[in-house]
């Protein structure tokens, strides 16, 4: 037998371990806490990277609504495993499923104040993640961060106030 072969015959130990090992250590797709959506020039620390469990391409293909499937997101839609920022540019990401036409709110422009712990696109600008927690759309409203005049709130106070005019 050629040393050649023996070689190929040896177990690859690092790489079986990992295998016997992905189920236990990645159980889905798994953001850090402190949230998840807490980075993008909203002036948190950087996070780890995200780790997440593939499915068989023809599985995923199939989801309906990646943002809620079989009970959690399909992180391979918008993600490449080990990678924190989506796979593509944010914005672009969520037109390819979202008819821009539909949108309520502009995106892309800069927001010059408020959005206190919302996260913005580097330049301050706002996306559709801004307002959309795209990791759990089932909490509130149309998968709004939070109650809708409490969210508009945060970077339009006047949403915020009642009218105190009498009429």
């Amino acid at each position: 037998m050629s040393t050649r072969s023996r070689s190929a015959l040896r177990p690859r130990w690092p790489l079986v371990w990992l295998i016997a090992a992905a189920p236990i250590l990645v159980g889905g797709c798994r953001h850090p806490s402190g949230g998840a959506d807490a980075s993008a020039g909203g002036g948190a620390a950087p996070r780890a990277r995200v780790e997440f469990e593939r499915l068989p391409a023809m599985e995923a293909s199939h989801a309906l609504n990646p943002h809620d499937h079989q009970g959690k997101p399909l992180c391979q839609r918008c993600h490449v495993s080990g990678e924190l920022q989506p796979s593509i540019e944010p914005i672009s990401l969520c037109v390819q499923c979202h008819d821009p036409k539909h949108m309520k709110h502009p995106y892309g422009i800069v927001q010059k104040t408020g959005a206190e712990g919302l996260p913005l696109l580097p330049g301050r600008k706002i996306a559709c993640h801004t307002c959309h927690d795209p990791h759990d759309v089932k909490k509130y409203r149309g998968g709004l961060r939070s109650e809708y005049v409490a969210l508009c709130a945060r970077c339009h106070q006047r949403h915020g106030k009642k009218d105190k005019s009498p009429g």
